[in-house]
């Protein structure tokens, strides 16, 4: 889904690969108890799983790509500086109308730049999982978007079109489009036009070769209906935000012919949130959206069997996630008794490793997390914070 500049979360790709230990290649839906509770009646339905091979996981480098070390037992909290925090937390994306440079975090000198076609402001930025690229959705209205990939040290730009990424960003080619997410390694970017037939392409523009494929088919009211796409090493987890169906959360997978849905909220008027997904594809957390508007407690997925369940037994919040690179933790932002909090899960013990309090209180809207080494990165996208962001660094 194309949000509001500064405000990706619907969108947004995942933390980097990297990693220690990955665990197996498929999982249940882990339920991190804290206070007793008792777990509500649940509206989900579970629709019977279609067999699907298990992926073999792919061996991850060592901690030089960012992968979480563990063992943290504190977290220092900075506040962000104004702009677009990169996941290091470390440099800010500052736009200009057309401009984009991108500042170091304490210092001084010039700043690299990059230079969008004349006319065209940014209406979508989120960073690579590395940070080393920007993502921006620019131009002068939904039937003409401009795809730019900037690089951070140089402030060099790219341009991603139909036939392929180019350097030419003076005459853009232009898109209809209804999402674009990274693809969860950073090598390519992950689009979903709009389409005037039956089904739409989802496509994939590889950054290396400069090639736009096409990965699969999905059928036309969710092609067009602003999905919120989130790309795994194993399949990419896909909500319709805007049509007829926006209750089911659907797993696309690598080579199949059609989506698979996973689960589905049942209540009436009600939709889905999705929060986050394994890099590994093996689960994915969403958020139930009652035909009021109010938000409910964070629900994990797991892709192969359906199977769900609250995740935070001592908490209803619609939680902002983050997993890992090597999908061993989850960051969540949740609202306990004791106050606004980030919870650090290792999923594979079944247990919270830290719980750290937040110098805010919890947002209508969950906020959007990056995880890249020991640093997870908050972005509010409610508008409702007076730091845009903060830098959580996990000691």
């Amino acid at each position: 889904m194309l949000t509001a500049f500064l405000a990706p979360a619907t969108a947004a790709c995942t933390s980097a690969q990297a990693g220690s230990a990955e665990p197996a290649a498929t999982a249940s839906v882990v339920v991190v108890s804290g206070a007793p509770s008792a777990l509500p009646a649940t509206t989900w339905s579970s629709p019977t799983p279609t067999p699907t091979p298990t992926p073999t996981p792919t061996p991850t480098p060592t901690n030089a790509t960012g992968s979480a070390s563990g063992g943290w037992t504190s977290a220092l909290i900075e506040v962000g500086s104004p702009g677009i925090p990169s996941p290091t937390g470390d440099l800010t994306a500052v736009p200009t109308g057309g401009r984009i440079c991108f500042e170091s975090t304490g210092t001084a000198g010039p700043a690299p730049c990059g230079d969008l076609a004349a006319g065209d402001e940014p209406v979508f930025a989120v960073y690579s999982p590395d940070g080393d690229r920007l993502l921006v959705v620019a131009g002068p209205d939904d039937q003409a978007r401009a795809v730019y990939v900037l690089d951070t040290a140089d402030g060099g730009v790219r341009v991603v079109g139909p036939a392929g990424i180019t350097a030419d960003a003076t005459s853009p080619a232009r898109w209809s489009l209804s999402s674009v997410a990274w693809a969860t390694d950073g090598s390519a970017v992950v689009l979903v036009p709009h389409t005037d037939g039956d089904t739409g392409p989802m496509l994939s523009a590889d950054l290396g070769s400069g090639a736009v494929t096409e990965m699969l088919r999905i059928p036309a009211d969710l092609a067009n209906g602003r999905p919120s796409i989130w790309p795994t090493r194993h399949g990419t987890a896909v909500v319709g935000t805007v049509g007829a169906d926006l209750q089911t959360v659907w797993w696309a997978e690598p080579g199949a012919a059609e989506l698979r849905a996973i689960g589905r909220f049942d209540q009436p008027g009600g939709s889905v949130v999705l929060a986050a997904a394994d890099p590994l594809g093996r689960s994915v957390l969403v958020c139930p959206r009652n035909s009021d508007g109010r938000l409910g407690a964070t629900i994990g997925i797991a892709v192969q069997t359906g199977e769900s369940g609250r995740i935070l037994s001592d908490s209803g919040s619609c939680a902002g996630a983050v997993f890992s690179p090597d999908g061993q933790y989850a960051a969540m932002t949740a609202r306990l008794d004791s106050g606004y909090v980030l919870i650090v899960v290792d999923l594979a013990a079944g247990r919270r490793v830290l719980t750290v309090p937040m110098p805010v209180t919890e947002p209508s809207a969950p906020p959007y997390l990056t995880w890249l080494g020991d640093t997870v990165v908050i972005s509010d996208v409610s508008g409702e914070w007076a730091s845009r962001s903060l830098v959580v660094r996990l000691r």
